[in-house]
């Protein structure tokens, strides 16, 4: 069993499951003007990160979790 799961939603959104109980979830924007992507993620406690990448942003919500 892996402990981390990236679920993609039907919507384009991701959920990240830690140990099949859902740590937040994450969407991707992009900045103001450009084309440059970025990741926005949002825990289930209220946290939000911005990331330049995916696992950026899984990172971030890995490390809000604890």
């Amino acid at each position: 069993m892996n402990p981390i799961d990236l679920i993609k939603n039907d919507d384009g959104t991701y959920t990240l499951e830690y140990f099949r109980r859902v740590i937040g979830y994450i969407n991707q924007s992009y900045l103001e003007g450009t084309s440059s992507p970025i990741f926005r993620a949002v825990s289930t406690v209220g946290g939000i990160a911005y990331a330049p990448t995916l696992d950026d942003a899984k990172k971030s919500l890995l490390e809000m979790s604890q």
